[in-house]
């Protein structure tokens, strides 16, 4: 078999923020579906998918953009439970007192999910992000990080004409050419 390809399983730990925020919306819906398919309140089953989409959405973006799923398991716990809590207690003599009691039922059944769910979102993320930040490209050379904070350059970043193949003036190349005179108290 060969490499993956550059579909969204290829890019899989490097997905935008965004993706993953639809990741735990999508599990999310799943679990709603399947609440209101098995006739319960919402609570356990829903729970499970959230927390599941969480932690496929906390591996699936890249290790900077992690922040940006935090809030949504508890969101999408919400909204999900609010809808099929109101398809499951859909009753004509449903009075809005009642419909306010299960609601608040409904958001307390998840409440652990949603924390479980929150709490291994920021593990996985910082973890992440950590060994990430730990294995960043440059990080092995002896001169990163620089001393005092400056970013030290080699010589050959620093004078992009240092080059042989490219001459040391020219047009639109800085140097001593006809186009770039000299003036001034060390000028010849």
């Amino acid at each position: 078999m060969g490499q993956p390809g550059p579909g969204i399983l290829g890019r899989w730990g490097s997905l935008q923020g965004g993706l993953g925020v639809f990741i735990i919306v999508a599990s999310t819906a799943i679990g709603a579906i399947a609440t209101m398919v098995t006739g319960n309140a919402p609570g356990f089953l829903l729970g499970v998918f959230v927390i599941i989409g969480t932690v496929a959405a906390a591996l699936a973006v890249r290790p900077r953009a992690g922040r940006t799923i935090l809030p949504a398991p508890v969101l999408c716990y919400l909204v999900a439970a609010l809808v099929s809590g109101v398809i499951y207690n859909h009753s004509s003599d449903s009075s809005q007192t009642a419909l306010a009691i299960g609601a608040a039922q409904w958001v307390a059944n998840g409440f652990v999910a949603m924390a479980i769910a929150t709490v291994l979102a920021i593990a996985l993320i910082s973890v992440r992000w950590y060994l990430w930040h730990r294995h960043r490209p440059g990080r092995g050379d002896a001169s990163w990080p620089p001393p005092g904070g400056a970013v030290r350059r080699p010589p050959a970043a620093r004078d992009s004409y240092a080059d042989p193949r490219y001459p040391a003036s020219g047009p639109g190349r800085p140097g001593a050419g006809p186009e770039r005179r000299r003036s001034g108290p060390y000028s010849d």
